[in-house]
């Protein structure tokens, strides 16, 4: 059979030579999980692990002869698969969660990707920080990369993943501002800003799409969204891929007057325009505006992101304030799933009390 045991008098220590057919030379390895091979005994798990991968065909000499993996690179070869079919959005968050989790968690391992078990996901999954949902979306992550792997033969089966009850952290309810408190705080802004936060407010649409939205992408009280913005560029589809009729609130028609009143606003193609910008088109960044909502929180005592702020708040208030039901928040988000707007309904037990006390009146009628 391949490979052989061999003693190092002058070291003390056992070596594996085996025949790399790549370099065309027998090679030596000295270690074995980063454990030098002190004993005969690991020299022999040893070769038997190399004699099993090799007869599976998932070698991979490089990792025992460097200690590194070989997951960094599978996962770079799925990263560009997924380039070919995801959304810029999405592909920039897949890369963001690749660089800074995935493969650093790897790097320091000499495990090749077949080697990936339930114990070392359970390892992954402690050693990450954040909230439920970032954790999940990484464990997420991290399966499409195997599916990946084993599509392209390099294992034969997927591990286990941990269950639900692994994740500690407990869901947070969203944060979210009253329709007063959201009206007062938006209108510390300045009046341009103010456009564009109202604009979030009564369309229920996402702080990228509003920034990268057109002037001719409205028409006859319809928005057309169907672009977004990713690290400054537009991009002309959205997250999901889907174009959106957004018919004009009522509420917001006074401020698409109010603007084409504006003479900065005329000379830029975008709809909403930052006077104040630099830029030759004047047009918001989605991470300028976000800095910009931040300092206002702070000045004004409030914890709430800008998502939370707009989409979240008002979403909320429809259910919480006035009483819609989850099916009027589906339609007036463009959710597919309903499940996707379910956690509105969490939010406050007063609406939930209000809704039975309607059920009861209804009753004894």
């Amino acid at each position: 059979m391949k490979g052989k045991i061999l003693y190092r008098k002058d070291r003390d220590k056992y070596f594996i030579s085996w025949y790399d057919k790549n370099r065309q030379k027998s090679v030596k390895i000295y270690n074995y999980l980063g454990l030098p091979l002190t004993s005969k005994d690991l020299a022999d798990r040893l070769l038997a692990v190399l004699r099993s991968e090799e007869e599976r065909g998932v070698l991979d000499l490089e990792r025992y002869l460097k200690g590194k993996t070989n997951v960094s690179s599978i996962i770079d070869e799925w990263l560009v698969d997924v380039r070919s079919y995801a959304q810029p959005g999405t592909i920039d968050s897949y890369e963001s969660i690749a660089e800074n989790h995935l493969k650093p968690f790897f790097e320091d391992k000499p495990i090749s990707i077949h080697e990936i078990d339930y114990k070392l996901l359970i390892e992954f999954l402690n050693q990450m920080d954040g909230k439920n949902t970032t954790k999940r979306l990484r464990m997420k992550l991290l399966r499409q990369v195997l599916i990946y792997a084993k599509t392209n033969h390099y294992i034969d089966t997927l591990p286990e993943f941990p269950k639900a009850h692994h994740y500690a952290d407990k869901p947070r309810d969203i944060r979210w501002l009253t329709e007063a408190e959201q009206m007062e705080f938006i209108r510390t802004f300045p009046k341009h800003d103010q456009a564009i936060l109202f604009w979030l407010k009564y369309h229920l649409r996402r702080p990228s799409e509003a920034c990268a939205l057109q002037k001719s992408d409205y028409k006859d009280g319809v928005f057309y969204v169907h672009r977004t913005m990713v690290n400054g560029q537009v991009m002309n589809t959205t997250k999901t891929g889907e174009a959106v009729l957004v018919p004009c609130a009522k509420d917001y028609e006074p401020w698409i007057d109010w603007l084409r009143k504006q003479e900065w606003w005329l000379g830029s193609p975008f709809f909403f325009v930052n006077p104040k910008s630099t830029r030759e088109s004047q047009h918001y960044i989605r991470q300028a505006l976000y800095a910009k909502w931040i300092r206002h929180c702070k000045k004004a005592g409030i914890e709430c992101s800008l998502y939370e702020g707009t989409k979240h708040s008002s979403s909320s208030q429809l259910v919480n304030e006035y009483g819609y039901n989850l099916h009027d928040v589906q339609l007036a988000t463009a959710h597919k799933d309903l499940s996707s707007v379910r956690h509105y309904a969490k939010i406050d037990l007063s609406a939930r009390r209000n809704a039975l006390d309607k059920k009861l009146k209804v009753g004894n009628e």
